[in-house]
């Protein structure tokens, strides 16, 4: 039964992220503000994926600023 449990907990939790991606301009540098974490991985394009609960989406925020790309979380 507790695997059971964890099954439906983590089938939950998967169906309330949301995976997306966001196509950005070039950039040097990565400034991190709020509740975020980053992984950087080579790759020819130039965009960011990203996975974030559905209803904390409004409140992700990605963006240029000179050569630095800005990812905040808004109210933290």
């Amino acid at each position: 039964m507790k695997k059971l449990s964890y099954a439906i907990a983590f089938l939950l939790c998967y169906r309330m992220m949301n995976a997306q991606s966001k196509n950005v301009d070039s950039f040097n540098s990565i400034e991190l503000f709020g509740s975020v974490s980053a992984e950087l991985t080579r790759s020819n394009d130039e965009r960011v994926k990203y996975k974030i609960t559905k209803s904390d989406e409004k409140n992700l925020v990605i963006m240029n600023k000179g050569n630095s790309l800005i990812v905040e979380t808004k109210g933290d």
